[in-house]
């Protein structure tokens, strides 16, 4: 793990610069665009949630320990089978983790690209022998 804490630390600061404001506002919103949702149901997929619904989403974004959950992310922990679920998710939606696609649409939820694609590029150099079709 040590030779990521740079791309940690990195995405760490992303995430911190998050306001608290910009979250709930991003909660709030009844039915987000598109890239969005299919963005925060990559979160959740990391997360370990079930429910991949906006729906869900919002009511974890307004949890007050949301933020240390994804600050606090051990990357190690994750079971091969949600890396292997993401990666799914990210093959089936590439334009929701696009970083400046989803910039123009939601500025908070571009941190959450970053956050996702990091924990995808980790998955990918800790299970290299993975064969590209899932």
């Amino acid at each position: 793990m040590a030779r990521y804490q740079d791309e940690i630390l990195q995405i760490r600061e992303a995430l911190s610069y998050m306001s608290k404001t910009g979250l709930t506002e991003m909660a709030t919103f009844k039915k987000p665009p598109k890239n969005v949702e299919d963005c925060m149901a990559g979160v959740l997929i990391l997360l370990g949630e079930e429910d991949l619904t906006w729906l869900n989403a919002s009511n974890r974004m307004r949890e007050r320990d949301f933020m240390k959950r994804l600050l606090d992310f051990n990357y190690e922990d994750v079971p091969l089978a949600l890396f292997r679920k993401l990666e799914r998710h990210i093959k089936k939606y590439p334009e929701a983790f696009e970083f400046e696609n989803v910039m123009k649409q939601s500025v908070v939820c571009a941190s959450f690209v970053k956050w996702v694609m990091f924990s995808y590029k980790f998955y990918l150099m800790q299970y290299p022998e993975k064969d590209e079709g899932g």
